[in-house]
Protein backbone atom coordinates (compact mmCIF):
# COMPACT_ATOMS: atom_id res chain seq x y z
CA UNK A 1 0.00 0.00 0.00
CA UNK A 2 3.00 2.10 1.08
CA UNK A 3 4.39 1.69 -2.73
CA UNK A 4 0.83 3.03 -4.62
CA UNK A 5 0.86 6.21 -1.86
CA UNK A 6 4.31 7.17 -3.01
CA UNK A 7 3.77 6.76 -6.63
CA UNK A 8 0.41 8.77 -6.43
CA UNK A 9 2.94 11.72 -4.79
CA UNK A 10 5.65 10.82 -7.52
CA UNK A 11 2.43 11.61 -9.68
CA UNK A 12 1.20 14.65 -8.34
CA UNK A 13 4.74 16.50 -8.14
CA UNK A 14 5.06 15.13 -12.08
CA UNK A 15 1.73 16.69 -12.59
CA UNK A 16 2.40 19.98 -10.87
CA UNK A 17 6.17 19.92 -12.92
CA UNK A 18 3.84 19.61 -16.29
CA UNK A 19 1.77 22.38 -15.24
CA UNK A 20 4.47 24.68 -14.23
CA UNK A 21 6.26 23.90 -17.65
CA UNK A 22 3.04 24.00 -19.53
CA UNK A 23 2.16 27.58 -18.16
CA UNK A 24 5.70 28.75 -18.96
CA UNK A 25 5.15 27.48 -22.58
CA UNK A 26 1.74 29.19 -23.05
CA UNK A 27 3.37 32.48 -21.49
CA UNK A 28 6.26 32.58 -24.03
CA UNK A 29 3.77 31.44 -26.81
CA UNK A 30 1.42 34.80 -26.45
CA UNK A 31 4.72 36.54 -25.98
CA UNK A 32 6.25 35.55 -29.34
CA UNK A 33 2.63 36.12 -30.76
CA UNK A 34 2.58 39.16 -29.71
CA UNK A 35 6.06 40.14 -30.84
CA UNK A 36 5.03 38.78 -34.48
CA UNK A 37 1.81 40.91 -34.55
CA UNK A 38 3.98 44.10 -34.12
CA UNK A 39 6.29 43.07 -36.73
CA UNK A 40 3.29 42.66 -38.95
CA UNK A 41 1.91 45.74 -37.99
CA UNK A 42 5.79 47.25 -38.44
CA UNK A 43 6.36 45.84 -41.66
CA UNK A 44 3.33 45.37 -44.01
CA UNK A 45 0.56 48.39 -42.32
CA UNK A 46 2.39 50.77 -44.68
CA UNK A 47 1.86 48.40 -48.00
CA UNK A 48 -1.27 47.15 -47.35
CA UNK A 49 -4.09 50.22 -47.97
CA UNK A 50 -6.95 48.47 -48.63
CA UNK A 51 -7.69 44.33 -48.62
CA UNK A 52 -10.86 44.12 -51.16
CA UNK A 53 -13.49 41.60 -49.49
CA UNK A 54 -15.94 41.55 -52.69
CA UNK A 55 -13.01 39.84 -54.55
CA UNK A 56 -10.32 38.93 -52.11
CA UNK A 57 -7.70 41.01 -53.83
CA UNK A 58 -5.00 43.14 -53.01
CA UNK A 59 -4.60 46.22 -53.48
CA UNK A 60 -0.69 47.87 -53.05
CA UNK A 61 -0.24 50.70 -51.27
CA UNK A 62 0.97 53.91 -53.06
CA UNK A 63 4.80 54.14 -53.27
CA UNK A 64 6.15 56.74 -51.84
CA UNK A 65 6.53 59.84 -54.97
CA UNK A 66 3.10 58.53 -56.36
CA UNK A 67 0.28 60.51 -58.19
CA UNK A 68 -2.74 60.04 -57.53
CA UNK A 69 -2.88 58.55 -60.92
CA UNK A 70 -0.13 56.83 -60.79
CA UNK A 71 -0.40 54.48 -57.77
CA UNK A 72 0.77 51.09 -59.32
CA UNK A 73 2.11 51.31 -62.68
CA UNK A 74 2.19 47.34 -63.14
CA UNK A 75 -0.69 45.69 -61.18
CA UNK A 76 -2.37 45.15 -64.54
CA UNK A 77 1.41 43.18 -65.67
CA UNK A 78 1.08 41.20 -62.76
CA UNK A 79 -2.31 40.56 -62.76
CA UNK A 80 -2.11 39.69 -66.50
CA UNK A 81 1.02 37.34 -65.09
CA UNK A 82 -1.24 35.79 -63.30
CA UNK A 83 -3.56 34.70 -65.77
CA UNK A 84 -1.37 33.82 -68.30
CA UNK A 85 0.18 31.37 -65.61
CA UNK A 86 -2.80 30.23 -64.54
CA UNK A 87 -4.43 29.75 -68.22
CA UNK A 88 -1.04 28.09 -68.80
CA UNK A 89 -0.63 25.13 -65.99
CA UNK A 90 -4.74 24.99 -67.03
CA UNK A 91 -4.39 24.68 -70.90
CA UNK A 92 -3.95 20.96 -72.84
CA UNK A 93 -3.13 22.09 -75.84
CA UNK A 94 -0.83 24.46 -77.84
CA UNK A 95 3.33 24.95 -77.54
CA UNK A 96 4.44 24.59 -74.58
CA UNK A 97 8.03 25.39 -75.71
CA UNK A 98 8.90 22.23 -74.38
CA UNK A 99 7.67 21.73 -71.03
CA UNK A 100 6.11 18.54 -71.34
CA UNK A 101 8.64 16.88 -72.80
CA UNK A 102 10.59 17.91 -70.04
CA UNK A 103 7.63 16.78 -67.82
CA UNK A 104 7.65 13.60 -69.79
CA UNK A 105 11.35 12.86 -69.21
CA UNK A 106 11.22 13.24 -65.13
CA UNK A 107 7.74 11.02 -64.93
CA UNK A 108 9.80 8.64 -67.16
CA UNK A 109 12.99 8.45 -64.37
CA UNK A 110 10.75 8.51 -61.42
CA UNK A 111 9.13 5.33 -63.07
CA UNK A 112 11.88 3.27 -64.07
CA UNK A 113 12.21 -0.30 -62.98
CA UNK A 114 15.64 -0.17 -63.19
CA UNK A 115 15.76 2.29 -59.83
CA UNK A 116 17.65 0.92 -56.82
Amino acid sequence: MQILEDEVAHLREVVMLLRAQLSSIQSTMHMLQKSVSSLQDDVFEEKMEALDLEFGSYKPAKEEGDTEGDSDNHSDDRSDAANDASDGANSDGGDDGGNNEVNDAAFDVFNRNDCY
